[in-house]
């Protein structure tokens, strides 16, 4: 508690004081005020779970692609709009994650490589993905380069891919 009676966050480190004998004649003890630091967490932490609340209520698949292409992190619509967990999505390569029916839009893997080593934006693509033998959809592809997720890949590249099903729209027309 500080003097004027607020309560506050301490780290606190204590030492043995030894005589020449070796043996413990005190502690030695250093109080630091970790208040800020912990208010910066706590701050975090809330705003890391309103970037989780946003991702998992977004109805478009949103995947993060490292500069290799290879996913590092997928959202709950993955499942919605493609057929895949996300858990299954991390890892893979976006060749093998979109299949064939999907890259035979040169193009989009092209610009999509692009935006993975030099940054940018895509032009928004209308690609049919096949997700089983018996269903198809039409999704309205979009990239965009972003910074690498990962603390030891800031300033990477990276890319940010929205997917969205405009299957019934695509119906409609």
């Amino acid at each position: 508690m500080r003097k004027d009676g607020k309560r506050i966050d301490v780290s606190l480190s204590v030492s043995p004081v030894k005589d020449e004998a070796g043996k413990i004649v005190g502690i030695a003890a250093i109080g630091r005020d970790i208040t800020e630091h912990k208010r910066r967490e706590r701050e975090e932490r809330a705003l890391l779970r309103l970037h989780q609340s946003t991702l998992a209520t977004v109805p478009s698949a949103i995947l993060v692609l490292d500069a290799r292409l290879k996913v590092v992190m997928a959202n709950r619509s993955c499942s919605d709009v493609l057929g895949l967990q996300p858990a299954e999505a991390a890892g893979k390569d976006l060749a093998d994650l979109l299949l064939a029916s999907l890259l035979a839009e040169e193009s989009l893997l092209e610009q999509v490589q692009t935006i993975a080593t030099a940054g940018g934006a895509a032009e928004a693509f209308a690609v049919r993905y096949v997700v089983s033998d018996q269903e198809e959809k039409f999704l309205d592809i979009r990239a965009h380069g972003i910074r690498g997720p990962k603390e030891e890949e800031e300033g990477q590249p990276a890319v940010l891919l929205v997917l969205t099903d405009v299957t019934k729209q695509r119906q409609l027309q």
